[in-house]
């Protein structure tokens, strides 16, 4: 872009300050006496249109009629065929919008001297016959010396007389922004200076509380809220307010114009003989600062701390242990409950009974079970018949497992002798303590062992006297109807 395509009006374009929906806002340079201005131009969509061009011009007609100090100095205005713009004064500040994203402290720091600049302008405004419509934090500047401007007077209309208004009937067009349009514009009235306050008020209220008194899903929906629903709280909000200031902008939001303040001077007037804040605002944000600082160093040490304990663990040395700030007391010794005394003895656990191997049905003592090895045939052994002469004597036969001693058993070939007094197998011993008769239990495999048990001691069997024969003891058991009745053998 060359310098020619920079210059309009004979001012030189330096930067663009803001952008709109029809125009943009310049600093530029006189170059015929070196001031900087300001200038607002239509963009060149918006220069094709007449109503563009007629708004661009009522709107400098209005700043020209203005002369308070919080309205800016309008200086030229120009449209032609190529450019429509007008200069005016050059403000070195910020519209509250971008003020009250960044730090809303300062604007509350300023807040009197906002208030009290923006009443004496609207009342100087009022007396000049003319309504601004648009009164919202986008169109109000603010500076570092808490100066203040009020801009854009393109909505801007004369006041109209009670009896205007009364012939005049309802407007043909709702004209302003939904968040602080007053409910009689809502309502296609005839605007009042009443009107102006109420879009004061709902400006007041967000540059308190933050956010807008009213806001919803839709357009509708924030309209309604203007015409119905009563705002919230500011002390709520924020406890700092005084409920003063909060009955003062709750006055300037009334639904009913007449319920809100006659003119801007009384408005004025009543603000003065209030008191805003409880606290200083300043002191609130100095001591917010030393908080936030003294949070940052705790941090910061507890992050050396926690460098410094990792290098002593790594180097093997034990980080110290750092005592609490509030240690709570140790916690009082409970007493532990003593179980009452019972006069019933003690009761001895009784050991699980051991799982006994399952047995097919049928089976009795002495048959051969599941899984048992078969008896292998002795090496040189020959069958013998009983009463044949010349054939050896028959092995020693012994009763069956769990069969007991028949009563006219005499000496069996292999066994021991019987010593003279020695009770035999399952006799009692005289003098010695009967032991309880025991619980019947399966009989044992030779080749499984007791599950839970060793192997069973091997008893050593003396060897037979020749000189003492063994002479066989009969017992007193009970003889068995099932067991077979043996025969004497003689001993070879």
């Amino acid at each position: 872009m060359s310098d020619a395509e920079l210059v309009i009006g004979g001012c030189l374009l330096r930067n663009c300050i803001a952008t709109g929906n029809t125009s943009q806002v310049w600093e530029v340079t006189q170059q015929a006496t070196s001031r900087q201005l300001a200038m607002k131009l239509l963009l060149p969509e918006s220069h094709r249109s007449f109503s563009h061009k007629q708004s661009l011009k009522h709107e400098f007609k209005v700043g020209n009629s203005m002369e308070h100090p919080v309205f800016l100095t309008y200086h030229k205005v120009e449209v032609d065929r190529d450019y429509g713009f007008f200069l005016m004064d050059y403000f070195r500040g910020t519209n509250l919008k971008v003020m009250m994203a960044s730090d809303r402290v300062k604007i509350h720091a300023r807040l009197n001297k906002l208030i009290e600049q923006l009443c004496l302008g609207l009342a100087a405004m009022h007396d000049k016959g003319w309504l601004h419509r648009d009164i919202k934090p986008d169109n109000i500047l603010l500076n570092k010396g808490s100066e203040v401007r009020l801009i854009d007077f393109s909505l801007s209309s004369r006041q109209s007389s009670a009896v205007t208004r009364m012939f005049a009937g309802k407007s043909k067009s709702i004209q302003g922004t939904r968040t602080y349009i007053a409910p009689e514009t809502i309502r296609k009235q005839r605007p009042t200076i009443q009107t102006d306050i109420y879009s004061l008020g709902v400006t007041l209220y967000q540059v308190l509380a933050g956010n807008p008194p009213f806001a919803g899903k839709s357009p509708s929906d924030v309209l309604r809220k203007h015409l119905q629903e009563r705002p919230y709280s500011l002390t709520a909000t924020d406890p700092n307010i005084t409920p003063e200031l909060e009955q003062f902008v709750f006055r300037m939001l009334a639904k009913n114009p007449k319920d809100r303040h006659a003119s801007a001077n009384e408005m004025y007037a009543e603000f003065r003989s209030l008191k805003p804040f409880k606290e200083d605002v300043h002191e609130i944000a100095e001591r917010e600062r030393k908080e936030l600082e003294e949070k940052k160093n705790r941090a910061v040490d507890s992050h050396l701390d926690s460098r410094a304990d990792a290098e002593r663990t790594a180097a093997g040395i034990t980080a110290p242990v750092r005592p609490r700030k509030n240690p709570k007391p140790a916690p009082e010794p409970k007493e532990t409950p003593v179980a009452p005394v019972s006069d019933q003895p003690a009761q001895t656990p009784v050991a699980p009974a051991t799982a006994q191997p399952q047995m097919p049905p049928g089976w009795q003592p002495g048959m051969p079970y599941p899984g048992m090895p078969a008896a292998q045939p002795v090496p040189g052994y020959q069958p013998v018949m009983p009463g044949v002469p010349g054939m050896p004597a028959p092995p020693p036969q012994y009763p069956t497992p769990g069969q007991p001693y028949p009563q006219n058993l005499g000496q069996i070939s292999g066994m021991p002798p019987q010593m003279p007094g020695q009770p035999m197998p399952g006799q009692p011993v005289p003098g010695q303590p009967v032991a309880p008769p025991a619980a019947p239990q399966q009989p044992q495999m030779p080749s499984q062992p007791v599950p839970g048990q060793g192997p069973a001691p091997q008893t050593a069997v003396p060897p037979a006297s020749p000189e003492q024969p063994a002479t066989a003891q009969p017992t007193q058991q009970p003889e068995d109807p099932d067991a077979p009745v043996l025969d004497d053998f003689d001993i070879v």
